[in-house]
């Protein structure tokens, strides 16, 4: 994006997009698929710590369900079959829009590099700003 174009030559600004790509694939395969699950895991552990707290200081109730929210929450996965699906292609979907505009972004920033004074800022030369273009460019396809 454009916070890595501060980078200091080209190569640089490389190898951040590529370390970001590569947050971006972890979070995609694993943290936000198995984020709900850990949600989820500690919310239990929280009510279990909060209701075992209670029984300790001895102001426990008398009347308290056993495993009610453990059966609600697996009735809730077991009808969420869209809802990640449609979470991902969102997801998705705005990765994408985010490729198609960047470039337009960029050659705006380079257009009005004196009222926009972002490339002062950060020190960004104006002959790396036409690489960053050419590479918001070419990742597009």
């Amino acid at each position: 994006g454009i916070v890595t174009m501060s980078s200091k030559d080209f190569m640089d600004f490389l190898l951040s997009y590529i370390v970001g790509f590569g947050f971006l694939i972890l979070e995609r395969m694993y943290i936000g698929p198995l984020q709900s699950n850990a949600f989820n895991w500690l919310h239990s552990a929280v009510v279990k710590a909060i209701e075992r707290l209670k029984e300790v200081l001895g102001r426990a109730d008398k009347t308290r369900s056993s495993d009610g929210d453990g059966n609600q929450i697996s009735g809730e996965e077991a009808t969420e079959t869209l809802e990640p699906l449609i979470g991902s292609f969102a997801s998705y979907s705005c990765d994408t829009l985010s490729l198609l505009y960047t470039p337009f972004i960029m050659i705006v920033v380079v257009v009005f590099r004196d009222e926009a004074e972002i490339t002062k800022l950060y020190g960004i030369k104006e002959s790396d700003m036409e690489f960053y273009v050419l590479f918001a460019l070419a990742i597009i396809p």
